[in-house]
C-alpha cells in the first residue's frame, strides 16, 4: 500500500538500495529503464500515477551497471543481461539530459552499443595500474569485454564526434579468448583499432 509504505529496501547483491515512492507519471522512466535499476513500477498502481524511485547522488555518483543487473564474469552467460543493463543506464542518464554510467571492476561481457550525447562510461576503478599491465594482475580494474563486433564495439552520438577520450575513461577494453588466459588485448592485429569507437 503505497499510500502508507513509501519507502523499500532493495537487499539483492549488486542492486540493493533504497527506493522511495515517488508521485507522478513515470511512464516514458518506467518504459527507458527496462532492468529496473533506478525506477520501477508498482505491480497493482499504473505507472502515470507513480513508481518507485532508487535513491542516489546521481550527480556525483553516477548510474552503477550493478543497479541494472549486470553480470561479472568472462563466458557468455552474462550477454543478455549486460546489453539490456548497459541499454538502460544510458537511457536512464540520457532521461535527465545526461550523466556518467560507472562500470564497476570486473569483467563486463556485452555485445556493441551506443553511447547518447551528454552520457560517459567510465570505470571505478580501485587502485592505480600500470599503463600497459594486465588488468586481471591488479583485481580491481574495470573491464568491457567484446562478446561480438561487425563494425564498432562502442558508437558515440554523432555531435559527440571528437570526444572520446572525455566520453570513455578508466576502462580496459578487451575481448574474450579460448585459451588459457580468459581475457587478451583488444583490439587485435586482426581487429583495426577504428572498429572500437564510431563518432
Amino acid at each position: 500500500d503505497t499510500t502508507k509504505d513509501t519507502v523499500a529496501i532493495l537487499t539483492e547483491s549488486g542492486r540493493d538500495g533504497t527506493f522511495i515512492w515517488r508521485t507522478g507519471d513515470y511512464s516514458t522512466h518506467v518504459a527507458a529503464d527496462v532492468a529496473e535499476g533506478v525506477y520501477v513500477k508498482a505491480t497493482a498502481i499504473a505507472d502515470t500515477a507513480g513508481a518507485w524511485v532508487r535513491e542516489a547522488t546521481y550527480a556525483t555518483g553516477g548510474y552503477n551497471l550493478d543497479w541494472f543487473g549486470r553480470v561479472d564474469g568472462h563466458t557468455t552467460a552474462g550477454v543478455t543481461a549486460n546489453n539490456s543493463a548497459m541499454t538502460s543506464a544510458i537511457a536512464v542518464a540520457n532521461l535527465v539530459g545526461g550523466g556518467e554510467v560507472v562500470v564497476p571492476v570486473g569483467r563486463t561481457r556485452l555485445d556493441p552499443f551506443t553511447v547518447s550525447v551528454n552520457v560517459w562510461l567510465r570505470g571505478a576503478v580501485q587502485g592505480p595500474w600500470t599503463a600497459g599491465g594486465n588488468p586481471m594482475d591488479y583485481g580491481y580494474a574495470p573491464i568491457l569485454l567484446v562478446n561480438s563486433i561487425a563494425s564498432n564495439f562502442i558508437t558515440l552520438a554523432p555531435s559527440d564526434t571528437g570526444q572520446v577520450s572525455g566520453q570513455i575513461s578508466d576502462l580496459f577494453i578487451w575481448y574474450p579468448d579460448s585459451g588459457a588466459d580468459p581475457v587478451q588485448n583488444f583490439p587485435t592485429s586482426a581487429t583495426p583499432i577504428n572498429t572500437l569507437y564510431a563518432v
